[in-house]
Order: C-alpha cells, then structure tokens, then sequence
C-alpha cells in the first residue's frame, strides 16, 4: 500500500507507507559542509586529488584526468569512504560517492560535502540523485534561487524517501545490476558512434585526396603530407584559386538573437543583424580562437566578422569540395601561438593543394554528400536509441527507489 504526500516541498510521488521521509540532513553525521577555495596556481600533478565539479561524471565516476594539490594545504577537506558530494553551482547536482578505490581525495568550494551516518546506504543517496524527482526538485529550487545554484542548506532539506536499511540494500543490488547492463549497450553504441565518425573522416580524406576513380594513375605531388595524387590533377597554391580577406568588425551590441542577415565568426553563426558584408556562397575560416581553422559555409547576403576568413573564388571550383579539403587540413595547425590563438592570413594562402578538374571536383562533392548521408542517417538513429537508453535508465531508478517498479526477491 502506498501513501500520498500532499506537501509543496515534497517531489517524489507515491511512495509505500512504511517508507519514512526525511530530509537529507537526517541521515547525515556532518551536513551542508562546502569544499575548500584553492587557487589552480596550487594545482598540481602530484599530490592529493582535489575534486572539482568538472571532474565528475554524470555516472558519479571521475574522470581521468584532475588536478592536485599539495596536502599541507587540504586542512580538513579530505573525504571519507561514503561521503556524498552535491554540486552547487555549474552543473548542479552533480552527485558522487566517495570510495577509497579512487584514492585519496579533497574537494572544492563548488561541491558541498554530506557524511552519511548508518541510516543510508550510501550508494541508495546517490541513486535518489539520479531520478526524475531530483531533477525537478532541483528546477523548482533554482526557481526560488535569486541567482542560478543551490545552496548546501538547500540540499540538506530537501526531503527524500527512506525505506529500511535492508529493503535499500535490495534496490541498490537490483539497480547496480540493471544499469551495468544499460551502461553497457550505451557504451557500445557511444564506439559505434566514434568508428563513424572515423570511417566519415577517412572517407572525406581518400576523397580529397585521392579521387574517387579507382582505375587511374597516380604521379609523386612534391608534399610530404599529399604524397600522391591523380595524374591528372594539379598542385596549386590557394591565393591561386582563392582571395582570403578576413570579414569586418561588429559589435556584440550589434548582434541580435534574431534579424535580416546571419553573422559568422570564427566558430560560425553568432546571431542576426540588420546589415551585411557578403552576398553569395562563401567557404568561411575561422581565424581566431581555439578553434581557429574549422570551416563553415555561407550562402545568400551575411555578415562575416574580422574573425572570420571568406574564400572568395579567382578560378571555378566546387565550393564543397574546397570546404571540405581545407577541413582535413587541420588548418588548426598553422596557428600563431598567443594568449588568443590565430591563423595568418598569408600563411593560409600560401599553402598548396591538389587542384583536380571542376568536373573531378563536383563528382568527388557529389560522392561525399551521398555517402555522408548514409553515415549521417545511421548516426542519427544510434543517437536517438542512446537517448532512450538514457531516458530509460533515469525512469528504471526513479521507479526503483520509490518502489514505483515492483522489485522481486528473484531480483536482489
């Protein structure tokens, strides 16, 4: 038999009457205890770990790679086996559960530090952390939060569903091994996801390259990095085929969620204005950044700004084609290095390409676009079916830590 909770503050559903509901502080030794403020000129690569919120997974696993610091400095900070952190602000809500197998750890300011007492078992706490119900607990929190986090006290009161100790043993059992199996297929369809991307890369590349007539000759193209090309085709410098002048200078003023013409910078579109530099199809540079080299195109009138390099055509060529030769350049490459890194115009354009005939041109455009559709397709649909294998797992914990999903004595 279920009871029903008719409270504002309560967001768990129906759960079975002889579940106790609490506050999260209630099954705590220490609660609402905030990380330490360390500055990253303390970082280090040796050391004890120091975890930020950036360095949890949204499984509660940590990532590879951290930060650490140097343990005359950690004061009172380090975690116990069981300690439960809570993400305050960035990606609120980020949960984990420490474990000693991760060695020794501290935390940061922006994670909050709850020690479970014995009423919890700890990885039940975690599970609560990863339901539908915590996540809309935490939309109305953020909706009664003057700026966007939770604060330590917040989480403390939040009232959670606690049934004995031995009936969360029995959940936690059944979820590890469900989600284990759920985690697995995501995972084989997150590789089958990166051996796409791979195959769609070399694709391009023999393309490009290489032609996509398999029966012709091929001659020594004087570049270390082309090796050999058709026959047929040339070596031409890009200022040859090609002016590159960087766009003009807007205002973040001046760019505007919606309006007549899109404006491109160096990672693509930024917005709208009411004016514009260009009119036509454009291959575009980016030219300044992190990212500076990656490519995208334009058509019809825009506004391209100074961090954006546009090709504009000397000779008849293919505008996809040159797109996407110049993207497995990895134009990135050639970047001034500098506290805002960027490419120079004059070196751009004076690197040399493989040059085939318009006609060569369009067929290898042509061969490109159907086959990155079939890719593109199939990607598309393993995305979706990870997304449901997501959904899926959300709704199997939040059934199962409510008792929503009837879990048998075959099951523990």
């Amino acid at each position: 038999m279920n009871k029903i909770i008719n409270r504002k503050d309560w967001f768990f559903g129906k759960i079975p009457a002889d579940w106790d509901i609490v506050p999260l502080k209630y099954v705590c030794d220490k609660f609402s205890v905030y990380g330490a403020n360390v500055s990253a000129d303390n970082y280090s690569v040796h050391g004890i770990r120091f975890l930020r919120t950036t360095d949890i997974n949204d499984d509660g696993t940590l990532t590879n790679n951290g930060v650490y610091i140097d343990e005359k400095i950690v004061g009172d900070y380090k975690l116990n086996e069981g300690d439960l952190l809570l993400s305050r602000s960035g990606t609120l809500g980020r949960s984990y559960i420490h474990s000693y197998k991760n060695g020794t750890c501290a935390y940061a300011g922006y994670l909050v530090r709850y020690i479970l007492n014995k009423k919890v078992n700890p990885k039940f706490a975690f599970y609560l952390t990863k339901t539908v119900f915590f996540e809309n607990w935490l939309s109305s929190s953020l909706i009664e939060a003057t700026i966007g986090n939770v604060n330590g006290e917040k989480y403390a009161n939040m009232l959670i569903p606690l049934p004995s100790l031995e009936k969360q043993k029995h959940i936690v059992n059944y979820l590890d091994r469900e989600i284990l199996l759920i985690d697995d297929l995501i995972n084989a369809k997150e590789k089958l996801i990166s051996l796409m991307l791979e195959k769609r890369e070399a694709l391009i590349t023999k393309a490009v390259i290489k032609g996509v007539n398999s029966k012709i000759k091929f001659k020594s193209s004087g570049i270390e990095w082309l090796k050999e090309i058709p026959e047929d085709w040339e070596i031409k410098k890009i200022k040859y085929i090609s002016n590159l002048k960087s766009g003009e200078f807007i205002s973040a003023e001046s760019i505007k969620e919606s309006g007549n013409y899109p404006v491109y910078g160096g990672n693509g579109l930024r917005g709208y204005t009411n004016k514009n530099t260009h009119g036509g199809e454009f291959v575009l540079i980016g030219r300044q950044g992190a990212l500076c080299g990656n490519i995208n195109y334009a058509e019809g009138e825009f506004w391209a700004t100074e961090h954006a390099i546009v090709c504009h055509p000397i000779v008849n060529y293919d505008l996809f084609w040159l797109g996407e030769l110049l993207r497995i350049m990895n134009l990135n490459q050639y970047s001034v290095a500098a506290a805002q890194p960027g490419l120079s115009v004059d070196v751009i354009k004076n690197l040399s390409i493989p040059f085939p005939s318009f006609d060569n041109q369009k067929q290898i455009s042509e061969y490109i676009r159907v086959n990155l559709s079939k890719i593109d397709k199939l990607k598309s649909a393993t995305s979706r079916s990870i997304k449901l294998l997501k959904e899926r797992k959300v709704s199997l914990i939040s059934g199962a830590v409510t008792c929503g999903i009837k879990i048998s004595k075959n099951d523990y």
